[in-house]
């Protein structure tokens, strides 16, 4: 399963003396709960479509060809309950205009162009962009295991007392063979 480091979203935080695994402070009661007699409580609560439960940030410069992959790992996902954030970076390809396809299937996709400021600064507009409780980065050219969320949920329900959570990578070839895992020798989740 791809690396992703996970982050409670700090923005609208009390406590920012550690902003990157700071737990929002603001998230609606069970708003951590993932399970679908949770989520029933909250059906047609406005919450649920204003913060949703993650964002998922996948910065680009220039990877039109790249991208299609990876938003599509994220389209194909069992849990729904997300919005991904694609931070153009400049880009001089098609990037806009594949994006524009993508938003046009799903309105959970939003694009976000910058002057290149780097992958960082991207990272951050991603950050600052965020509306949901947690956060997970995607690059542009890595792609996520379908149940990879719902794994990851499942995870933070049995420890609420997470803040940051990591996942192994498999890394593989152009062909597509698994050459090695990242970190290798820690069980992935």
């Amino acid at each position: 399963q791809p690396r992703t480091a996970w982050v409670q979203h700090p923005k609208k935080s009390a406590a920012l003396d550690r902003p990157h695994v700071v737990r929002n402070r603001e998230a609606t009661p069970g708003a951590l709960s993932h399970t679908p007699e949770a989520r029933k409580g909250r059906k047609g609560n406005r919450m649920s479509i204003v913060m949703p439960e993650v964002s998922i940030i996948l910065p680009t410069y220039n990877r039109a060809h790249l991208l299609p992959r990876a938003i599509e790992s994220v389209l194909t996902q069992t849990v729904t309950d997300w919005e991904l954030i694609v931070v153009d970076n400049g880009s001089t390809d098609e990037t806009a205009a594949l994006i524009r396809t993508f938003q046009g299937k799903d309105r959970r996709i939003r694009y976000v162009l910058e002057s290149q400021k780097g992958i960082s600064s991207a990272r951050n507009r991603g950050l600052w962009e965020a509306r949901g409780e947690w956060a997970a980065f995607l690059d542009s050219d890595d792609e996520w295991l379908p149940e990879k969320l719902a794994r990851q949920f499942a995870f933070l329900n049995a420890h609420p007392e997470t803040v940051l959570l990591y996942t192994e990578a498999i890394v593989k070839d152009g062909e597509g063979k698994v050459i090695g895992r990242k970190p290798s020798g820690k069980p992935a989740l």
